[in-house]
């Protein structure tokens, strides 16, 4: 009977980050779908990344959520957060895709820093943060998809994978005005109750 509560209490328990993870594979999807769908047509590389991402945060997540209270979280915690995102997501390229400054001095590394913390903080934006994050970061992601379509579609084939590219890297920087606005509009309005943190 235990074994069954405790199975119970874990399922529930991991449940809680099912729309977290649907929402940054969402994120990274899309960017991932323009790049390897549109651009250069690599479809098992866009099949690889539908298994990885949903993968890599159902572990990140949880483990994360042993020390932050994503419902409750400071400013502190979010930017830790962000630090471990694109820490990672910059030795992942570097190490693993080997889009490194020394082995390919072509990649954007502030695009690849953006692009990785964006499937890990949008998330927590989306599902935690005020209706203006909310709104902010639905209009983002449209405007972003509209443009990449229009320059797959309105641009020569040839110019097409450099002017992904930057699209790319200039959308998933601007994305720091979404965290800007979680920050101001959410976590430090937080920080002034009197409820306690985790960090």
């Amino acid at each position: 009977m235990s074994s069954r509560r405790q199975t119970a209490g874990y399922t529930d328990h991991m449940k809680r980050y099912i729309p977290l993870v649907a929402t940054g594979s969402a994120v990274a999807l899309i960017g991932e779908f323009v790049f390897n769908i549109l651009v250069t047509g690599n479809y098992s590389n866009f099949l690889f990344t539908l298994f990885y991402y949903p993968i890599f945060l159902m572990l990140f997540y949880p483990l994360a959520g042993r020390f932050v209270a994503f419902e409750r979280m400071t400013v502190r915690s979010f930017v830790i957060l962000y630090f471990i995102g694109g820490v990672y997501g910059l030795a992942l390229e570097w190490f693993v895709i080997g889009n490194s400054p020394w082995g390919n001095p072509q990649a954007f590394q502030s695009g690849q820093w953006s692009f990785h913390i964006a499937y890990i903080l949008i998330p927590l934006c989306y599902l935690y943060g005020a209706a203006i994050t909310r709104r902010t970061i639905k209009w983002m992601f449209a405007i972003y998809f509209a443009v990449s379509l229009l320059i797959f579609f309105a641009t020569p084939a040839a110019f097409h994978l450099g002017l992904e590219v930057i699209w790319l890297s200039i959308f998933y920087i601007f994305l720091h005005i979404v965290y800007f606005i979680h920050i101001q509009r959410t976590l430090r309005r937080a920080e002034r109750s009197p409820v306690q943190k985790m960090i």
